[in-house]
């Protein structure tokens, strides 16, 4: 089917149809250029679909602009059709019925008598429209032969393709497409059991029980060759037997087990469909929202079916000297077929003899090539789709144009492509756990298990929700049947974690905050799929995922308090020093907690720091571990232990001693922030937060094509003066020069490759 693609795409191109395209958005320059070589199969049917109903609209608008009669009941007719149609429909064969009925009352209104009264009289530009639908029309005609496997059809509609084939020079394919079609047809007498055949549908490969889905031979092969690939067959060809071998026999006959075993137990794909595709999801509607595009712009351009006395390009306005070959393309491939036919298959004349091009003149043919000079001599330059080709031969020949300034200045795009994917949304920092590596990396610290606490003035504050991820309910050891029971064993967990400590302070991440910037990543990591529960203590969850259950925000909100009640329960119970923070609420028996009843923290993350803090300042020597595997918190402790550093810098006996444990298993660890901070510069520690924003977290994006670990070894090998303006971030009255200058050139060394010296964003960006 690539060179019947073809037939639409040379008459289309350059005609200005090409950067209407572009024009609306549809599509690209480089995918345009796909569409109008054929190359891509869907991308060419969707084009040539949006393009036929367009004209096909702007057609009929002409068609009936006087005839208000019969505008208003076709109109009727069709608002009865789709009315009918809705959801409702559910097989081939009532579809059909609905379209039976439809035309039927169509042709109650003579539609169709006019619409071919008119379109046989169309001449000049309108006849050119013509063309280009008649053309689609006949390629759509032989994709339903081959999808629905009639195959007098396929032989009928292949036929009426033959034209374009002698008309646009396609000389293999004009060549033997008529022999093919003689040799079909004169099996229907000499050899009526192949026709018979092949009458009932057998000439294509049904792959589905889906109307609409019959392949031809050579896709079908495609395919087949598709289910080669597959464990057990060889990435690429080789002259070894044995492989071959393995190729040819071993892949195949798995294939052939795994269908045959999907088709004894019924086992579908989870994207099966008992409609075809184009019948279900948003295929349509996206379609009927370009054709809109389309017809919109036509009609600002003045595309119409009514008389003219040129043709020319619908966008440039430049006319088609010589448009004799265009508007007659069927009448004289028809005539060079008939030629073909009397001489070489009727005839004694080779089929392989010497043929005549036609070489009709095309909207193609009329760009002018012009040659325009640049540094190292002459570059021969017909019309481009591309604006940037535009402008990279252009200026060569153009001094007033400073293309470098230009580019430097704009970026040309909607939204900057290093912060953002091409839909608007910020790329996703999805390698966040790369700093804490590459930092104990870069300052050489050995991992260490967790140690046992000191006796007193021990504080260990604990994210309640990462021991929450932890339980797992679909472990059959954890006997996990209730809510009361997934309780139990979150105490048992907490009791793990905390014992030996004097203190402790159990943190819940809150859920019912309005407009929470973490909604949209609590979105992403369930995919969209959220199921609420409606929970109590006897609740029977047994046979659920703990992903599932905690899958809602508002599940959560119900599954937080009660294990914060069963939790504050423990430890009234064990007589222990505790607060336990959930929601809005912070319950505690601590003196230094007395005035702290509630909170207004966003995240947990943020809450441990203030817990911290409050700590800090109440206590002057104490040892505190915070208990957490997010990298956030790591960042966010590093301000209060640089406090604490300082403490112990000035020579008191008494100061706080801050500890972060995070990792699991043989990772578990405890990683001591006064060991950090004393092997990194105190600007490096100050600036890290604002880094670490800088460089992407969970609600910031980050930049494209850099990781965080290089980002990181790259802050780290900068000077104090260098890394200041990262501390700056996040502060009032700022020096907003310096604070930009300094981010500027931080970024611009990340970006920098060997041999590329630039001294702005702009000049990086040329």
């Amino acid at each position: 089917q690539w060179y019947q693609r073809r037939v639409v795409g040379k008459q289309i191109s350059e005609s200005g149809f090409d950067h209407m395209f572009i024009r609306c958005g549809i599509y690209g320059p480089t995918t345009m250029g796909q569409i109008i070589d054929g190359k891509h199969m869907q991308r060419c049917l969707t084009a040539y679909m949006i393009l036929y109903l367009a004209l096909h609209e702007v057609m009929l608008n002409n068609i009936f602009e006087d005839d208000q009669l019969t505008r208003d009941q076709v109109n009727a007719a069709i608002t009865t059709f789709s009315t009918k149609v809705g959801p409702s429909y559910e097989t081939q064969s009532a579809l059909l019925d609905l379209f039976d009925e439809l035309t039927e009352e169509l042709k109650k209104t003579d539609y169709y008598e006019k619409v071919k009264t008119y379109r046989s009289n169309l001449k000049k530009q309108a006849k050119f429209f013509d063309n280009i639908m008649t053309s689609i029309e006949d390629l759509m005609m032989f994709i339903r032969a081959t999808r629905t496997a009639n195959w007098k059809m396929h032989l009928q509609s292949l036929s009426q393709l033959v034209k374009y084939f002698f008309a646009l020079d396609f000389q293999n394919y004009a060549r033997m497409t008529p022999v093919y079609l003689a040799s079909m047809k004169k099996l229907q007498t000499h050899d009526t059991e192949t026709w018979t055949y092949l009458d009932e549908g057998n000439f294509g490969c049904w792959t589905s029980d889906i109307p609409f889905v019959c392949l031809g031979g050579d896709h079908a092969i495609e395919q087949g060759i598709r289910g080669f690939k597959t464990t057990g067959g060889p990435s690429h060809m080789t002259s070894d037997h044995d492989a071959m071998n393995v190729y040819f026999k071993s892949a195949p006959a798995m294939a052939r087990t795994v269908t045959d075993f999907k088709q004894t137990y019924h086992i579908k794909k989870k994207d099966e469909r008992d409609l075809h595709y184009e019948l279900t999801g948003g295929s349509n509607r996206v379609l009927c929202s370009n054709v809109r595009l389309m017809v919109e712009a036509m009609n600002e351009m003045d595309v119409t079916f009514n008389e003219s006395d040129v043709v020319h390009n619908v966008m440039s306005r430049c006319v088609l000297e010589n448009d004799h070959g265009l508007l007659n393309i069927c009448e004289l491939g028809r005539a060079a077929e008939d030629t073909f036919v009397t001489e070489r298959i009727l005839g004694d004349e080779p089929v392989w003899s010497p043929m005549k091009k036609l070489k009709l003149y095309l909207f193609r043919d009329s760009v002018k090539a012009v040659k325009v000079k640049v540094a190292k001599g002459f570059v021969i330059m017909k019309e481009e789709r591309g604006m940037m080709t535009k402008w990279m031969i252009a200026s060569k020949n153009r001094p007033e144009i400073d293309l470098q300034a230009i580019i430097a200045r704009h970026e040309f795009t909607v939204v900057p492509r290093a912060l953002c994917s091409a839909d608007g949304m910020p790329h996703p920092c999805k390698d966040k756990y790369l700093l804490l590596s590459t930092l104990e990396e870069h300052v050489g610290y050995q991992v260490t298990p967790p140690a046992k606490p000191p006796a007193k003035a021990s504080y260990i504050i604990i994210d309640a929700m990462a021991i929450v991820n932890k339980i797992s309910i679909e472990l059959p050891q954890n006997k996990i049947n209730t809510v009361q029971d997934f309780g139990d064993h979150f105490v048992k967990r907490v009791a793990g974690e905390s014992r030996g400590f004097e203190n402790v302070l159990l943190v819940f991440d809150r859920y019912d905050f309005p407009m929470s910037l973490k909604a949209m990543t609590r979105d992403q990591r369930t995919n969209g799929k959220q199921v609420q529960f409606r929970l109590a203590h006897n609740t029977d969850i047994g046979k659920l995922k703990t992903k599932m259950l905690l899958s809602h925000v508002k599940t959560k909100v119900t599954l937080t308090k009660i294990l914060a009640e069963r939790a504050e329960e423990a430890f009234i119970a064990s007589e222990a020093s505790y607060t336990v923070v959930y929601g809005e609420t912070i319950k505690s028996n601590m003196d230094m907690m007395a005035n702290e009843t509630d909170h207004t923290q966003e995240e947990a993350d943020t809450l441990m720091i203030k817990l911290v803090n409050v700590i800090i300042s109440a206590v002057t020597s104490s040892y505190i571990v915070v208990s957490s595997p997010d990298t956030d918190v790591f960042v966010l402790l590093l301000l209060p232990a640089l406090t604490a550093h300082h403490q112990r810098q000035t020579g008191v006996d008494e100061w706080n001693k801050i500890v972060f444990r995070t990792g699991t298993k043989a990772k578990h660890r405890d990683l001591p922030m006064d060991y950090f901070i004393g092997k990194l510069d105190e600007h490096h520690v100050a600036g890290m937060v604002g880094f670490h924003s800088f460089s992407g977290c969970d609600q910031i994006g980050t930049y494209h094509g850099i990781s965080k670990a290089r980002l990181l070894k790259l802050y780290l090998a900068s000077t104090s003066d260098e890394v200041r303006c990262f501390s700056m971030l996040g502060e009032d009255d700022v020096d907003m020069e310096a604070l930009n200058g300094g981010l500027e050139q931080f970024l611009m060394k990340a970006y920098m490759t060997k041999g590329i010296v630039a001294v702005s964003i702009g000049e990086l960006r040329w």
